[in-house]
């Protein structure tokens, strides 16, 4: 109801707008074109609203969650994954900038039976060396990302 109000709120501050303009304009020759170039204007303050209401129709908003459509889906599991891509890719720069070496990250959405992400996991691979900075991995995720990951620490055995 309240988008209805603001659309015809609109409506008619743009036809006082287009009655103004018109009124000023007084040279007699170009009436026909300002009256067409003004109810142009006036129809698109009409119309324009319509555009966005059947791209929201085609197109869903992520307000704050991601939306998964389904496992058999291609374009919802494309999706996903660049989802996951990103938040990898976050967490490997949020490594570097911190000098923590890594060996590997994987940052994952997981999602409730609705198909909306519910959680952030976390994994991330460190050499033997880095085993003191567990800590400080732990707190920078958690910090950064929202999630405290799980971190495996692998040995060499040299």
């Amino acid at each position: 109801m309240e988008n209805i109000y603001k659309w015809a709120l609109s409506v008619i501050g743009c036809t006082v707008i287009a009655s103004i303009a018109e009124l000023l304009i007084t040279d007699e020759k170009y009436e026909k074109v300002i009256k067409t170039v003004i109810g142009s204007f006036i129809l698109c303050a009409i119309l324009f609203p319509l555009t966005g209401f059947i791209k929201d129709i085609r197109e869903p908003e992520f307000h704050n969650n991601f939306i998964y459509e389904s496992e058999d889906d291609p374009i919802g599991e494309m999706e996903s994954k660049i989802i996951n891509d990103k938040l990898s890719k976050t967490a490997e720069d949020i490594l570097i900038q911190n000098g923590i070496i890594f060996l590997e990250t994987n940052v994952w959405l997981e999602y409730d039976e609705n198909g909306t992400a519910d959680k952030i996991s976390c994994n991330i691979s460190i050499p033997g060396t880095e085993r003191n900075k567990i800590p400080e991995i732990k707190k920078i995720i958690n910090e950064k990302i929202g999630t405290e990951p799980h971190i495996i620490c692998i040995s060499s055995n040299e």
